[in-house]
């Protein structure tokens, strides 16, 4: 048994605004929720960033949570 957790993906929910420019469709109850890999986040002292543009991150492949 593997005793180490490791961070690959973060899961965020997204704004209307942000859904809309994504082509995504918000649902009437909920939000949409978006699957990133962690590769694509970079870290600067208490912030983070995203290294991809929003036309990059709208071709990700889906992720599924096991």
């Amino acid at each position: 048994m593997d005793d180490e957790w490791t961070i690959t993906h973060l899961h965020l929910a997204l704004n209307a605004q942000t859904a809309h420019k994504l082509g995504l469709i918000k649902p009437i109850l909920g939000h949409v929720t978006l699957c990133l890999p962690v590769h694509i986040i970079e870290e600067n002292g208490k912030l983070i960033s995203l290294n991809k543009t929003l036309e990059e991150i709208n071709v990700l492949p889906e992720c599924k949570i096991k």
